[in-house]
C-alpha cells in the first residue's frame, strides 16, 4: 500500500489499454483525468502501461460492512439463511460499537486494496441495536477519505409510519443524520406492501434513493419484486430504485420470469445480483434439480436492465468466504450465468464498474478527460483478459492519489 501523503499529484500513464481495442495515455492532474493540452508534464510520475489495462475504479453496490469479518466471532456457526440471521442478530446486539468500526474499517481497506473505491453498505437498524451499527458506519465512512461510502439505512420490519414504531423512528433518525439511501427487506416483513409503501414514503420525503433486498428466497413467488417495480413506476423513482437478490425468479417458469423481467425493465429499476452469497445460501433444499441460486442474470442482461454484481457478505455467517474482490465476483457471475464470449466478458467487467456507478448516481465517473481520477491498472492486455486471468491490481488511484501499488514479478496466465 502506498503511504498517505507520499504519492504525487500528477501522473502520466503511458500506452495503456482502456478497452479491448484502444491504447492511449492517461494523464492525471489535480485529482482528475485531463487531456494532453491541459496537462503540465513537469514533475509528473511516469507509469509504463504497456501490456496493461486501465478500468474505472470498482464500485461495490451491495455490501454489509456492519457484518463483515465476523465469522470467527459468532457461535454457533450458521448452516442456513435463517440461522445466519438469528446468530448474527444476537452477536450484533451484544457487540460493542468499536467492534463494528474495527471490522468495517478492515473490510473497507481490504476492498480498496482490490481496487474498490466506491461502496454502498446496508446498515442494520432494529430495537436491539438501536443506532449502534449506524454510528459505527458513520465513523468508518469518516475514516475512509480515499473511498466513497454510501450508507443505506436498513430498518427491521416497519409496521406503521409513526414514531411510536421503533423501526420507523430509527430509520427516520438515520436519514436525518446522513443516510444516502433507505433500504430494508419487504420479503421478510409482516406485510410487504405496507413495508414497501413506508420505505418509498420515507425516500420521497427525504429525497434519497431506495435500495431493497427483494425475494431472497427459494420460493416460486415474485409478488414482492412485482409490487416494488410497480411502486417505482407509480412514484416515478425508477432509476433511483435498486433491488438486490431477486432469487425467487430462478424458481418460477420461463414465461413468468419473462413477464417479471419485462416489468422490471419498464420500471427503470437497477438490479444487483450477489452470485457468491446466493450460490452459498440458496437452493439447499432442492432435490431433483438443484438451482444455481442466483437471479436470472442472462435474462436481465438480454432485456437491457442495468444489472450489477456485488460482494454482499464478506466472511460472516451468511457467507464465510470472500476477500472483497469484485473482479473475482465478476468472474464467478460470468460462469454462473454461462456467458463467456468476449462481448459477455466485457459486460461482466462493466457490471462491477459502469453499471453500479449508474445505480449509485456517481458523477464524473470513467476514464475520459474531465472524469475524477478513480481507476485501477490491471496486469493484463485487455479488460476481458483481466477478468479471465484474475489479473493483479498493480495500481489503484482514488481522487487522483495513488493509494495502492503492487509489484508483479511474472504473469501466471496469458
Amino acid at each position: 500500500m502506498a503511504k498517505k501523503g507520499m504519492s504525487m499529484q500528477k501522473y502520466l500513464i503511458k500506452s495503456i489499454a482502456t478497452s479491448e481495442t484502444d491504447i492511449e495515455d492517461i494523464r492525471i492532474q489535480d485529482g482528475r483525468i485531463v487531456g494532453e493540452s491541459d496537462f503540465e508534464p513537469a514533475g509528473a510520475a511516469i507509469i509504463d502501461g504497456s501490456g496493461k489495462t486501465a478500468v474505472p475504479a470498482f464500485a461495490d453496490l451491495h455490501t454489509h460492512l456492519d457484518k463483515a469479518l465476523s465469522k470467527d466471532r459468532i457461535f454457533p456457526e450458521a448452516a442456513s439463511l435463517l440461522e445466519a440471521i438469528r446468530s448474527t442478530g444476537r452477536y450484533m446486539a451484544e457487540a460493542a460499537e468499536d467492534d463494528f468500526v474495527e471490522r468495517g474499517l478492515a473490510a473497507a481497506r481490504m476492498a480498496l486494496a482490490q481496487g474498490t473505491v466506491f461502496l454502498r453498505s446496508h446498515v442494520t437498524l432494529d430495537e436491539r441495536l438501536g443506532l449502534k451499527a449506524w454510528r459505527a458506519a458513520k465513523r468508518v465512512r469518516e475514516a475512509c477519505p480515499d473511498q466513497t461510502l454510501q450508507l443505506v439505512a436498513f430498518p427491521a420490519d416497519i409496521r406503521s409510519a409513526d414514531r411510536n414504531d421503533a423501526a420507523y423512528r430509527l430509520a427516520e433518525e438515520a436519514l436525518e443524520s446522513g443516510a444516502d439511501a433507505i433500504g430494508g427487506c419487504p420479503t421478510l416483513a409482516a406485510d410487504y406492501r405496507k413495508y414497501a409503501d413506508i420505505i418509498f414514503f420515507l425516500a420521497a420525503r427525504c429525497g434519497v434513493p431506495v435500495d431493497l433486498h427483494v425475494d431472497e428466497s427459494d420460493e416460486p413467488s415474485t409478488e414482492v419484486l412485482e409490487y416494488v417495480a410497480r411502486k417505482a413506476i407509480e412514484t416515478g423513482m425508477g432509476k433511483r430504485v435498486t433491488v438486490g437478490h431477486c432469487t425467487s425468479l430462478g424458481a418460477v417458469d420461463g414465461k413468468k420470469a419473462a413477464e417479471v423481467v419485462a416489468l422490471v425493465k419498464e420500471s427503470g429499476m437497477n438490479v444487483v445480483t450477489l452470485p457468491s452469497c446466493n450460490l452459498y445460501l440458496m437452493g439447499r433444499n432442492d432435490d431433483a434439480k438443484q438451482r444455481r441460486g442466483t437471479t436470472r442474470i442472462r435474462e436481465f442482461m438480454d432485456a437491457g436492465v442495468n444489472i450489477s454484481i456485488a460482494s454482499d457478505n464478506i466472511r460472516d455467517p451468511f457467507r464465510p468466504f470472500g476477500r472483497a474482490d469484485l473482479l473475482e465476483e465478476a468472474l464467478l457471475g460470468a460462469q454462473v450465468a454461462q456467458r463467456g464470449t468476449k462481448g459477455d466478458l466485457r459486460r461482466f467487467v462493466e457490471m462491477v464498474t459502469a453499471a453500479p456507478a449508474r445505480a449509485m448516481g456517481l458523477e464524473a465517473y470513467g476514464l475520459a478527460p474531465g472524469c475524477r481520477a478513480d481507476l485501477v491498472i490491471l496486469d493484463a492486455r485487455t479488460p476481458s483478459e483481466a477478468l479471465l486471468s484474475q489479473a493483479a491490481k498493480t495500481h489503484v488511484f482514488a481522487r487522483g492519489r495513488l493509494v495502492a501499488e503492487r509489484r508483479v514479478e511474472e504473469r501466471l496466465f496469458f
